[in-house]
């Protein structure tokens, strides 16, 4: 039996990866670092071969790789993570191993997605933080000056990693030392992005291409705090008006005609503010299928085992579906669901989560064994716990959860909904 290689894991994803992967004959190799990762991820993980190393190094993957011996061991190499999939690229080439779609390497990149779809995107000014000028950052500012806050990103990253708001006026010193102040790697070498501030709420659609064809599987709409997520609907379609709709569907089409991209499934996020009925793509997330609790969700709602569906989402992006080729989502059978990705409302550390008797909804532990966690706003990694499902069944059930903490028993912290000014945070 062949092993598939995992640069890094998604949360959901490692709980459910090594029997979607033994469905395909295989079984699963994770490289990463295990300090990174807590809860059922962690358990899930630690029953699963795995090695250290960092995923966002081409060059401590190869030395994992040859160090462990594993080169022998893999028909195939992939990822759950934006920030990896272009490493997985790279490493199926180099090992002569099955890999992602090649237009990944490209795709992954905020930047280069811009330059693809430049009609559907945010303005933007996309440089390296040794060649940033005052004259780039006031004639951006000036050209924009309908804007008062911008928001400056990674051009390769996810879950808020790396963000920063700016204020209007912000001169290139001031960008310059806030991207020296993040817990970005090797940030000099990496490209950066500076976009306005849109007025609107974050929306994705969900999907995948086969054969360089588009399936749309529904639309989501999150809520957050700051810059962390806190909560998805799917589907939501009948919340937007048919052209939003059609406009967000035409740049995802223009963005796989434009690159490409044969095979693999898709979480394109937009800003869309309904009621100018104006969308922006701000996050390509091709590659991949969406991370939290969303997958639990597009199970869910099409009535679908989870393990299948992720089963899909490996063998289409690695194998072109040769071994899923009658997997199909049903028809008209959706019904609305919600995730949340819940967190504290105050610095402490968790202890343990007490969940209700006879739990109906998907649930996952992110934290415990005293693992530090500030209040909700900084990033995705404030997230203590997912829990999805029909809305009012995780409602009830989240009313009776505790979180158990050096600060005393706990709350979930959660919102439903969010002001609509906030604007996309990645």
């Amino acid at each position: 039996m062949k092993a598939i290689l995992f640069l890094g894991t998604s949360l959901a994803g490692a709980k459910h990866t090594r029997e979607a992967v033994e469905a395909l004959g295989c079984y699963p190799i994770f490289l990463l670092k295990i300090a990174d990762y807590a809860g059922e991820p962690r358990e899930a993980i630690e029953k699963c071969e795995h090695h250290e190393a960092d995923v966002n190094s081409l060059a401590d993957i190869r030395r994992a790789i040859i160090e462990n011996k594993l080169a022998d061991k893999l028909v195939a190499v992939t990822s759950l993570l934006d920030e990896t999939l272009h490493h997985a690229c790279t490493i199926a080439e180099e090992f002569h191993i099955v890999g992602p779609d090649p237009t990944l390497r490209g795709l992954v990149n905020k930047a280069i997605v811009q330059s693809l779809i430049p009609e559907f995107s945010p303005p933007s000014l996309v440089f390296s933080p040794s060649k940033l000028t005052e004259m780039d950052v006031s004639a951006f500012f000036k050209a924009h000056k309908e804007f008062k806050q911008f928001f400056l990103k990674p051009t390769i990253s996810s879950g808020a990693v790396g963000v920063s708001r700016l204020n209007k006026g912000a001169s290139a010193d001031e960008v310059k030392q806030i991207i020296s102040q993040s817990h970005i790697e090797k940030v000099e070498t990496q490209q950066w992005i500076i976009q306005p501030q849109i007025t609107g709420h974050l929306y994705s659609l969900e999907g995948f291409v086969r054969a360089g064809h588009p399936n749309f599987l529904g639309f989501s709409r999150r809520a957050r705090k700051g810059l962390t997520e806190i909560s998805n609907e799917f589907p939501i379609d009948e919340d937007l008006s048919p052209q939003l709709q059609n406009r967000c569907k035409e740049a995802i089409s223009a963005l796989i005609n434009r690159s490409g991209y044969m095979n693999g499934y898709f979480h394109c996020e937009f800003i869309i503010d309904t009621s100018t009925n104006q969308a922006y793509l701000t996050d390509g997330n091709m590659g991949r299928v969406a991370g939290a609790a969303i997958a639990p969700q597009i199970a869910l709602s099409y009535k679908m085992k989870l393990t299948d569906l992720y089963k899909h989402v490996f063998d289409l992006g690695l194998f072109k579906e040769a071994h899923t080729k009658d997997y199909k989502y049903p028809v008209n059978s959706r019904r609305r669901t919600i995730s949340i990705f819940y967190c504290l409302s105050s610095p402490a550390k968790i202890l343990s989560i007490k969940l209700p008797k006879n739990m109906s909804s998907f649930h996952l532990q992110l934290a415990g064994g005293g693992v530090a966690k500030t209040s909700a706003g900084g990033s995705d990694s404030d997230w203590i716990g997912f829990i999805a499902g029909y809305k009012e069944e995780v409602l009830a059930e989240l009313d009776h959860t505790s979180i158990c903490t050096d600060q005393g028993i706990m709350k979930p912290f959660y919102l439903l909904d969010e002001a609509a000014h906030e604007q996309h945070e990645h």
